[in-house]
């Protein structure tokens, strides 16, 4: 059974119809642009996160930049090597001192050997810790007569001054 309306009624429902697809077209309009207001801002913030990661990595480089500058300058200010002196015997030892230092001033001594070679690794403090301040190299012969060169002992054993001279100059001694 179908009931008719009157052609009044009609008109105001499709009056109705027409006014709220013409309000769905507004709301369908109103989310597109806000999904591509969404999209946008999307877009805009991950170019502001791309942005702070650009800087952040120049930063970083900036950083490695001076470092590197810093070290190509103490390169290129790098002082003289020290130099030392030639071998000083001591009855049967042998040492050398920083050049132009007084050979009795234990202080300045860089290589010392009696039966062992010794390079100093670290300043002198005192008397009775300066053992700890010498690297130790492959001990060398000892034996009666130990105070004539021509024996080649202790201080005059030519495996144990060139052991001494080589450490020497990997600690950046300038060595004669």
């Amino acid at each position: 059974m179908t009931t008719e309306l009157p052609d009044n009624h009609f008109d105001s429902l499709v009056f109705e119809l027409n006014r709220v697809c013409g309000l769905l077209n507004e709301l369908l309009q109103l989310v597109d642009e806000s999904e591509q207001k969404y999209r946008t801002m999307e877009t805009v913030l991950r170019k502001v996160n791309l942005q702070r990661e650009y800087f952040q990595e120049i930063d970083r480089l900036n950083a490695i930049i001076s470092y590197l500058e810093g070290r190509l300058k103490a390169l290129d200010n790098k002082p003289e090597p020290l130099r030392v002196s030639p071998w000083i015997i001591d009855e049967h030892c042998a040492f050398r001192t920083l050049e132009g230092a007084n050979p009795d001033d234990i202080s300045t001594r860089v290589a010392f050997i009696e039966k062992t070679p010794r390079v100093r690794i670290g300043p002198f403090k005192d008397r009775d810790s300066d053992y700890l301040n010498w690297e130790e190299g492959p001990k060398g012969p000892g034996g009666p007569d130990g105070d004539d060169p021509a024996n080649k002992l202790y201080g005059h054993y030519p495996p144990s001054r060139e052991w001494c001279d080589q450490r020497l100059k990997e600690l950046g001694y300038d060595v004669p």
